[in-house]
């Protein structure tokens, strides 16, 4: 941005000192009115590049910015349900996972964002002494299967949940050449290796329905969670560890 001040600095000067210059064909001074529309027209087109670059650097912060905690991510991209990109470093279980922040032509950030994923509730893993549902291993080989460490993803942040995690859509490239996108809540679905989730802060990033529409197709194949719904459901199994 500089640059282009100078640039319209140097234009200017060259335009006053250039009025008395005769031309080297008609020898006739160049008009000083149409000297200055120029110069109010490159004045105006320049301050336009200042203001649209101040406007992109608050929108586009993101993108040059690197996160190393969901803490270091501003409300505002939250807000605005910036895509961010990451690369993947664990897989914790069916529905959270690790990321490491990479902002444009920048390298990763060397520590890791916890993600929530939106829309869905996979089964249980075991953890803090309880046993885990017999889904949950199933699941978590699942999304590790699809984004193994190493991936890199796009992240659309939602929403922070009470345990300090990013809520968040991710989707990565798959198929021939990576041509296609897919959603890694949207292929738990499918699979039957998770439910909608309804709980408290949930997010879908559009529609809820679009969700139980891809629950109701597994539901109807008998698949996964469905083909055994009181072990598998983790709603229920979360209800039944807290009046224990």
């Amino acid at each position: 941005m500089k640059s282009l001040l100078f640039f319209f600095f140097l234009f200017h000067l060259k335009s006053s000192s250039a009025l008395s210059l005769p031309s080297s064909n008609n020898k006739k001074i160049i008009s000083l009115e149409r000297r200055k529309a120029i110069s109010v027209l490159v004045g105006v087109f320049i301050s336009g590049l200042v203001f649209g670059a101040s406007a992109q650097a608050s929108i586009g912060d993101s993108m040059w910015r690197r996160y190393g905690s969901v803490d270091d991510i501003p409300s505002s991209a939250f807000d605005k349900h910036v895509t961010i990109t990451g690369i993947v470093s664990k897989i914790t279980d069916g529905d959270t996972l690790k990321v490491q922040h990479q902002p444009l032509f920048r390298a990763a950030a060397s520590t890791s964002l916890k993600i929530r994923l939106c829309a869905v509730d996979a089964p249980e893993t075991a953890h803090f002494g309880n046993a885990g549902q017999p889904l949950g291993p199933v699941a978590k080989a699942f999304v590790a299967e699809r984004l193994p460490e190493g991936r890199k993803v796009k992240i659309k942040l939602l929403s922070r949940d009470r345990y300090g995690r990013a809520v968040a859509r991710i989707t990565y490239r798959t198929g021939i050449f990576g041509l296609c996108t897919d959603d890694i809540s949207e292929a738990l679905l499918r699979e039957g290796l998770a439910t909608v989730y309804t709980g408290g802060g949930a997010q879908y990033d559009g529609p809820k329905q679009h969700w139980v529409t891809i629950e109701d197709r597994a539901k109807a194949k008998h698949i996964g969670i469905w083909s055994d719904p009181d072990a598998n459901d983790p709603k229920a199994y979360k209800k039944k560890i807290r009046n224990t």
